[in-house]
């Protein structure tokens, strides 16, 4: 457990120097805008389910990250991502050599944003590290595409959404014919909205719907399923905490890792930002 601590306090170390040294010739450039474009967020979840896979065998984890809105440094539409996740159970013994840092490359725009028709397009490049176990290292490459504005119910926007990600070993390369073992596609189908509450709190209702295509070995088919809500409280302009609950549904016996096809977890979050 101190070795644990040790590491969770040797990332948390990483990322405040990485925020406080981050471009700050840049950031002193732009007098008219104070914000830094960083976020900070540190996380609490009661398990880690990872496209329907119980990765820490019901036990839970803690998930900081840092985001970088790189349109401050003049990159309009690109960021920057580093998460991470850190079991805080015993389990059965394995998952204690499963640290995972997730390093997320991203551009993001909206295409004819005042239609009704409006597209919010985004691709990403993601690099999943594993300081303990390397041979699990594994990169992904994906887009989205959402519709925010073409179907409102009053003022409530219920907006469709597709995710598309190709993944492979690190140390296997890209196989594009799929071998099998870990390359293989991901395809997400997804709803969402987000219903007010008060002037600053909305509750945001999340699901989807899930093809795997052989990652790590998966069979191809509907994997699962999630339904989720969550909501975002600002606690100051900077600080807000964001509870979150999910259910999912397991469909496919191939990612069902721990033998339960049904799994409910939540946490809570707090975010940071500069």
């Amino acid at each position: 457990m101190i070795k644990r601590m040790s590491k969770m306090a040797g990332l948390t170390a990483v990322l405040a120097l990485t925020i406080l040294f981050t471009d700050c010739n840049s950031i002193k450039a732009q007098e008219a805008d104070e914000s830094m474009g960083i976020t900070f967020d540190a996380a609490y979840a009661t398990q880690y389910i990872w496209r329907g896979r119980d990765l820490f065998d019901d036990q839970p984890a803690f998930q900081p990250s840092v985001d970088f809105d790189l349109s401050k440094v003049g990159l309009e539409g690109f960021g920057f991502n580093v998460w991470g996740s850190f079991p805080l159970g015993e389990g059965g013994g394995h998952i204690n050599a499963w640290d995972e840092l997730d390093f997320t490359f991203s551009y993001g725009t909206t295409l004819m944003p005042e239609e009704a028709y409006a597209l919010d397009v985004s691709t990403n490049y993601i690099y999943f590290y594993f300081p303990d176990n390397t041979d699990g290292d594994s990169q992904e490459i994906g887009a989205s595409i959402s519709l925010p504005n073409l179907f409102k119910v009053g003022e409530v926007a219920i907006v469709p959404g597709y995710y598309v990600g190709w993944l492979w070993g690190t140390h296997s390369g890209i196989d594009w014919g799929n071998d099998g073992t870990t390359p293989g596609w991901f395809h997400s189908l997804s709803l969402s909205a987000d219903v007010p509450v008060t002037e600053d709190i909305a509750l945001s209702l999340y699901g989807d719907i899930n093809y795997d295509d052989g990652q790590f070995g998966a069979e191809s088919d509907w994997s699962y399923a999630t339904l989720g809500v969550s909501s975002e409280i600002p606690v100051t302009d900077a600080i807000s905490v964001k509870p979150f609950l999910n259910y999912v549904i397991i469909m496919e016996e191939s990612v069902c890792t721990y033998g339960d096809d049904k799994e409910l977890f939540g946490g809570l979050s707090v975010s940071f930002s500069f």
